[in-house]
């Protein structure tokens, strides 16, 4: 236990701070991003060349080919060939030297855009690309539900609620800041908020900082919200 407390306390101190948690986290989810983007390569690198071509994600993905992408052969796969789509915007997007397949690195911001500043425009392409049918740069509630190929009741209500909170102005519409705000939510504020439910669950003297007595005395819940946000890491031993 101890092993692990010094991992987080950063300035040796003898108690970990929300600072401190916070900026563990960001780094977990990016040792997280990398494991996702080997599994991905092992999963769908056809021709075994290290890279991952956007017809090798398509078919390992969405079990579509390129022709179907275009001419959109089965009705059927609109919702998805609309999803592709985007995921295509975002491809062209990671591919900086437009060599039409990803390395390593293109492919870790590929899979986990959320946690790269340098994709936010790309994925405000990649959400105009997914939810603005007729191309005019603000997504509506039609479009918002039409987009999402559901027709079950209760998930249509949810995704009235959930445009609901995103029309910050309440104008029926999502505009361009409305959109980058939900399709590319910052990263510090997320580890932030995990830092806080965190604290909630060990923090037990509420005093700002997490203690070895603390961290032993509550190791099974903070094992299991860590492990659970955080696979992989060395919390999973606990």
């Amino acid at each position: 236990m101890d092993r692990y407390f010094n991992v987080l306390d950063e300035d040796k101190n003898g108690a970990i701070d929300i600072n401190e948690l916070e900026m563990w986290i960001e780094k977990s989810y990016r040792s997280n991003d990398k494991t996702r983007a080997e599994e991905k390569l092992r999963s769908c690198d056809e021709n075994s060349d290290g890279y991952l071509s956007f017809e090798e994600h398509l078919q390992c993905t969405f079990g579509l080919s390129s022709e179907e992408l275009v001419y959109r052969v089965d009705p059927n796969l609109e919702t998805i060939v609309r999803v592709a789509k985007a995921e295509q915007v975002r491809f062209n997007g990671v591919d900086r030297n437009k060599d039409g397949k990803l390395s390593r690195s293109e492919l870790v911001m590929f899979l986990s855009p959320q946690n790269y500043h340098s994709m936010a425009d790309v994925e405000l392409q990649v959400g105009l690309t997914r939810y603005d049918t007729n191309h005019d740069g603000i997504v509506t509630l039609d479009e918002f539900l039409s987009t999402s190929g559901t027709q079950n009741s209760n998930e249509l209500d949810d995704l009235v609620d959930q445009f609901a909170k995103l029309d910050k102005n309440h104008d029926n519409r999502l505009t361009v800041d409305e959109l980058k705000q939900w399709l590319f939510p910052n990263a510090s504020s997320m580890a932030a908020v995990e830092a806080k439910n965190i604290f909630a669950i060990i923090d037990a003297d509420n005093d700002g900082k997490i203690s070895v007595p603390e961290l032993r005395s509550r190791t099974s819940a903070f094992a299991h919200e860590t492990s659970t946000s955080y696979p992989g890491t060395p919390f999973e031993e606990f």
